[in-house]
């Protein structure tokens, strides 16, 4: 059976590690990537962080009918110390060099044009602390006939590749992750000049001026796996209640928050513990966490649980009361979708997309966000109400059952991609069944 996207290559810019259980867009590419791979003889370029001390490989990983080609970028921190100057220039000077070779070979907009593309691209290398070595996906496209690029992430250090998918004929496309006013910020309102097509996991917060072409790529749960029934709860002391949130443990995911609420509902005779679940983001900020858990003095009502495996993460949504996630921003919160799947009720606070993922007073509690007040008096409800907690995590179930299942996710990526590469893929291009690299002039 031929599939939609057969003898394609897509190229994926995203800062993920290729770890699952690293993150939740690790979690939903991970779903995607397999998926697409199973229905399509298809290749997909996936950028994948890699640590700075060794080179890292380029692995391939057969999946289904297509190939999977994880392709490593190292994020290196220089300081800002004059001992670190001769590295950040060496790193801007490769950068705006690759930019004049580009421009010499003359595809695509002017030649002063490219020379200042080179100069936009190596000038952030001196002054970001952080930056991304993007040598390899660089080579990729060289090496290969790339026909989509998919952007899940975009900052300075994705300028380079943008340019040179254009100087290619490459059609890209951006899926957003997060709040959609990230849109507003005037960098993306650049960066996504010319893409074919724009998307991201809520229809929360899109700026008017891209809504009639936005798709919603909403996140995709594997229900089947995250189901009540496979799960083997993780035991706890009689009679005590447990609140679980999962997310990685860096600022802005409201740790402390619910440090701050644990301390009502043991002031108000709850016999509760709190458990965190994901790795450390912030090796500054989990030592901020953990010295505020002992100031407290709630330390031993505090779990660090670290970074889960599915099945242990299935486990412990299937040993917790209520699942919280008081996050300051959030693209859609796949956390709140695979606990209701494990039919756990859900209290959050209502940013970006997370009020889709959350059928407000049936399948759970959204309050504003900061107010870890009304976080804890919500959370507090559900304690203290085990009928309510049944029904809430009933409908949960239902809810995720209905709209976030993974196979409708994946159509409307193999749609949202066919379009983009059918809207600017001229006629007699290039043969898509060779893996060839070909250069190409063409006209925007």
């Amino acid at each position: 059976m031929r599939g939609k996207l057969d003898h394609r290559t897509i190229l994926r810019y995203a800062y993920i590690y290729r770890d699952p259980r690293a993150g939740g867009i690790e979690q939903y590419l991970h779903h995607v990537n397999r998926r697409l791979l199973e229905r399509n003889a298809l290749m997909i370029l996936q950028m994948y962080l890699a640590e700075d001390r060794d080179p890292p490989a380029i692995i391939t990983e057969p999946i289904g009918r297509g190939q999977l080609v994880w392709v490593p970028v190292t994020v290196q921190k220089l300081g800002s110390s004059v001992a670190k100057l001769p590295q950040r220039l060496a790193r801007a000077s490769a950068v705006f060099r690759r930019s004049l070779t580009s421009a010499r070979n003359g595809a695509g907009p002017g030649w002063r044009q490219r020379i200042g593309r080179g100069v936009c691209n190596g000038w952030p290398y001196l002054h970001y602390s952080f930056f991304v070595n993007n040598d390899r996906v660089m080579e990729t496209l060289e090496q290969q006939a790339v026909d989509l690029a998919v952007f899940h992430w975009l900052t300075y250090d994705a300028n380079e590749v943008l340019y040179r998918t254009a100087d290619r004929c490459i059609p890209f496309v951006f899926i957003n992750h997060f709040d959609n006013a990230r849109y507003r910020l005037k960098s993306v309102h650049r960066q996504i000049a010319g893409a074919a097509g724009l998307a991201g996991v809520s229809d929360r917060n899109v700026p008017a001026g891209i809504r009639d072409g936005y798709v919603n790529l909403s996140d995709g749960i594997d229900s089947e796996f995250f189901s009540p029934k496979l799960a083997q709860p993780v035991a706890t002391a009689a009679n005590q209640l447990r609140v679980l949130l999962s997310a990685r443990i860096a600022p802005g995911k409201g740790h402390l928050d619910a440090v701050r609420a644990l301390g009502m509902w043991v002031q108000h005779g709850l016999d509760v513990e709190l458990a965190f679940a994901g790795g450390s983001q912030s090796d500054s900020f989990a030592a901020e966490l953990q010295q505020f858990v002992v100031k407290t003095g709630l330390s031993d009502r505090v779990k660090f649980l670290g970074k889960l495996g599915l099945a242990e993460l299935r486990d412990w949504y299937a040993a917790s009361d209520v699942v919280v996630l008081p996050s300051y921003s959030e693209g859609l919160g796949r956390a709140l979708l695979e606990a209701q799947a494990m039919q756990r009720p859900v209290v959050a606070y209502a940013t970006g997309g997370v009020a889709d993922a959350v059928v407000a007073d049936t399948t759970g509690f959204l309050v504003e966000v900061g107010d870890y007040l009304a976080l804890a008096m919500q959370v507090e409800q559900l304690l203290r109400d085990g009928n309510q907690r049944k029904a809430l995590g009933e409908a949960g179930r239902i809810f995720v059952d209905t709209h976030f299942g993974l196979a409708k996710l994946v159509e409307k990526h193999e749609a949202f991609y066919l379009a983009a590469i059918e809207k600017h893929d001229p006629p007699g291009r290039r043969d898509n069944s060779a893996n060839t690299s070909q250069t190409v002039v063409c006209e925007r």
